[in-house]
């Protein structure tokens, strides 16, 4: 009886006829993966053994070299991330700033006060929020920018922006802007000195850590703030808002509301007044008499 033929070596193609592994160069792949294996009967008896330990790929060749391919089963192409040299947490637990941050913080401020006037007036960090891409509803002072009545558009934002700090007890300055100008009631020009625009932007950023991340490698590019440490990374921000952050907010908001409670109740209050003297200034000139 004569001796079988010996198995011949496993080609590189993995057992795919010729005239398939010529098609195989070309993408994109045949719609069926992974192709039929196809076999001669005198090799699957001798090569059961081994065709069962060995994995089911095919050939390096096979898939085109464009990396938007994906061969099923493995992940999606990702490119590197792109490398990051920070190494300090930007926040304390409590949502405090760290040391880092602070340092982070004077140097967007020397970008924005240029004369190193040690304050930034209003238009100076409503710019800044552009830069970080806020949306216009969070840009207090853009957003009130408006003329209403007697009051310039600059006097309507610096009072609205000038009780936010206020409420939120951000550091800064209250000066007049035009004096020539009819002046809001409990308004004024608020300047931020840099505790106050640190504290500010740190609410800010630890409050909503998700959402204005990419706000804050926007400045730091923007800046040109440390780029060689690259952009800065999730897990350096707090992975939610702090509780004590929390507090502070809503104990703002209330101080808010209450302030702007009292002065409507102030105006309300002077109105009445004014109301009354012009009816006394009218009885003091006028002929009649009036008994009560």
């Amino acid at each position: 009886m004569a001796t079988p033929p010996l198995n011949p070596p496993w080609p590189t193609s993995y057992g795919i006829p010729p005239q398939q592994q010529q098609r195989q160069y070309y993408p994109p792949p045949p719609p069926q993966y992974p192709p039929p294996q196809q076999w001669h009967t005198h090799q699957y008896a001798s090569n059961q053994q081994h065709s069962m330990s060995a994995p089911q790929q095919p050939p390096p060749h096979y898939f085109p070299s464009n990396q938007t391919f994906v061969q099923p089963g493995t992940l999606a192409f990702q490119p590197p991330a792109q490398p990051s040299n920070w190494n300090e947490h930007l926040f304390y637990t409590n949502g405090k700033p760290t040391p880092i941050f602070e340092a982070m913080m004077r140097e967007f401020f020397s970008r924005l006060d240029p004369q190193n006037t040690g304050c930034i007036t209003p238009e100076a960090f409503s710019s800044f929020l552009d830069v970080c891409q806020y949306q216009t509803e969070f840009n207090i002072w853009k957003r009130c920018c408006k003329p209403q009545g007697m009051y310039a558009a600059e006097d309507i934002a610096d009072a609205e922006f000038l009780w936010t700090l206020e409420g939120f007890e951000f550091d800064h300055k209250r000066v007049v802007r035009n004096p020539a100008n009819k002046q809001m009631p409990y308004g004024g020009m608020p300047l931020l000195t840099l505790a106050g625009f640190t504290d500010y932007m740190a609410v800010d950023f630890a409050g909503d850590p998700d959402d204005h991340l990419p706000d804050l490698n926007a400045a730091l590019r923007y800046y040109g703030v440390w780029p060689e440490k690259g952009p800065v990374p999730r897990y350096l921000l707090p992975p939610t808002c702090p509780p004590e952050l929390t507090r502070r907010v809503e104990e703002a908001s209330a101080r808010c509301r209450k302030a702007s409670t009292d002065k409507i109740n102030a105006q309300l209050a002077k109105a009445r007044i004014q109301g009354m003297a012009g009816r006394a200034a009218v009885t003091l000139t006028s002929n009649n008499i009036y008994r009560y």
